[in-house]
């Protein structure tokens, strides 16, 4: 979507004629131009750290109620993370085994200590190189308390996570459970310095990409 600077609105009607592409300074010809609606690639990732994983059922119950938005061509994965990443279902179109999945979710302890989202990001975009329709629009859904951090000299690193989402074409969005309302973030964002480990929100992801976080709390997740 093209919206307007001034106040938002999505700009319709636009023709081939209305854009000009430049490439290394040298102006290219758009041979190829469409509205159609893409089919959606949407990879969920779900923090399974200790303030998310109560509401997870919640989350699955949500995630019965988006499926049904979805056109048949669209694909989904699901990947879960805390300080390592691990890929639960590549991408289907089978309604029934992502549900399962997610489910699935229920019954696994952990998958580590600690938070490494800008990690889970990373590796997140990598999988997006299995989606099955190359033209498809690429979406990473985070469900997350937003309660991260990374260690200033760690790989990758935020502006390295970034490139990778953006070179990978995936749009980053956010589903905070808990959000400024969380008595674990309260205590976490409490005034202190630390100049080795450094906090992450899916926030330094979102925007760049040209997504968006949501924040909910658990009743309504």
């Amino acid at each position: 979507q093209i919206l307007r600077v001034k106040d938002g609105s999505v700009i319709s009607a636009l023709k081939r004629e209305d854009f000009t592409l430049y490439e290394d300074g040298a102006k290219q010809e758009i041979t190829h131009f469409s509205q159609d609606k893409l089919p959606l690639s949407i990879l969920l990732l779900l923090d399974l750290s200790a303030s998310v994983k109560p509401v997870i059922e919640e989350i699955r119950n949500g995630a019965l109620q988006a499926l049904r938005y979805l056109k048949p061509e669209d694909e989904i994965a699901v990947m879960a993370f805390a300080d390592r990443t691990e890929l639960l279902n590549d991408f289907t179109k089978d309604r029934k085994t992502v549900v399962e999945q997610i489910s699935r979710v229920l019954e696994k302890k952990y998958v580590g200590v600690g938070t490494a989202l800008h990690t889970a990001l990373y590796e997140s975009a990598l999988q997006m190189d299995r989606a099955g329709n190359p033209l498809s629009r690429r979406v990473i859904i985070a469900v997350t308390d937003n309660i991260a951090t990374m260690h200033r000299y760690t790989h990758p690193g935020i502006e390295e996570v970034k490139d990778r989402l953006l070179s990978h074409s995936s749009v980053v969005c956010g589903l905070v459970v808990g959000g400024a309302t969380s008595k674990t973030l309260s205590i976490f964002t409490r005034e202190h310095k630390d100049a080795y480990n450094w906090r992450v929100k899916i926030d330094d992801f979102a925007e760049p990409t040209g997504g968006e976080v949501m924040i909910t709390d658990a009743r309504d997740v």
